[in-house]
């Protein structure tokens, strides 16, 4: 009889370990996505990033290049637009993106005046992948400053 008993309580013990490896099962799979869903948002926000950044630098190259033979250069309103299609082609709406621009800026190297332009984008970030981080928003900056170059 005594050996009965033995036995039923070594099948317990191997019943009871079935629950605890279902839930360090859990826990583990729970932290493996969250790591995992994490690298896929840093990766997500180091592409927005290089997005707004290369967007500011393609914004402040067309900004410093005058028309063909003169020393006219873009509008404002040309360099914002092309700002927000490269935005665009990165697959980023532009609704909430905002472009400034300064073309006024002067510096002096030696006896050489010479002028600047910069162009500074701001785009939000929001976070996709994990439903707990939902209301985290972030916005992004980057600049471009680039001497005006001249045709002539």
């Amino acid at each position: 009889m005594e050996h009965y008993v033995q036995s039923t309580c070594v099948q317990d013990k191997k019943h009871s370990q079935k629950g605890v490896a279902v839930i360090e099962a859990a826990l583990t799979l729970l932290a493996l996505f969250v790591l995992l869903f994490g690298i896929m948002e840093s990766g997500r926000f180091l592409g927005v990033y290089q997005i707004a950044t290369d967007a500011a630098v393609e914004g402040a190259r067309f900004a410093i290049t005058p028309v063909s033979g003169t020393s006219t250069l873009p509008s404002q309103a040309e360099i914002s637009d092309k700002v927000k299609q490269k935005i665009e082609a990165g697959g980023i709406p532009t609704q909430d993106v905002t472009v400034n621009i300064n073309q006024t800026l002067e510096q002096q190297y030696g006896v050489v005046p010479t002028q600047l332009t910069e162009v500074q984008v701001s785009v939000p970030y929001h976070v996709m992948s994990l439903a707990m981080f939902k209301d985290l928003s972030i916005t992004i900056y980057s600049d471009a400053l680039m001497r005006n170059e001249t045709s002539q």
